[in-house]
């Protein structure tokens, strides 16, 4: 019953694309980060082991994979237009 409700209650944050359980993660919903600074990342583990040296205190983008044409994945299969998007909404971001 655990895992079904993992699994049916996981989504995607609309904002960085990390694994959240609300629309937005706690990240990107925290007023105490850093909304000038923006890690982009291949993947959700890359935030997890940012996290956990405590040092960094902006937000994240998860491109969720790597660009190769060599495997036919260019940069429409991945979280680039997202990307591009949210630095155009917030000339903030570093």
């Amino acid at each position: 019953e655990s895992l079904v409700d993992l699994v049916e209650l996981t989504v995607l944050c609309k904002i960085c694309h990390n694994i959240a359980d609300n629309d937005i993660c706690q990240i990107c919903a925290s007023h105490r980060r850093d909304e000038s600074l923006l890690a982009v990342v291949q993947d959700t583990r890359d935030v997890l082991a940012i996290e956990n040296t405590g040092q960094f205190t902006g937000k994240y983008h998860i491109l969720g994979g790597i660009i190769s044409p060599i495997q036919g994945i260019g940069p429409n299969d991945i979280n680039i237009n997202t990307l591009i998007e949210r630095v155009k909404n917030n000339s903030d971001i570093k």
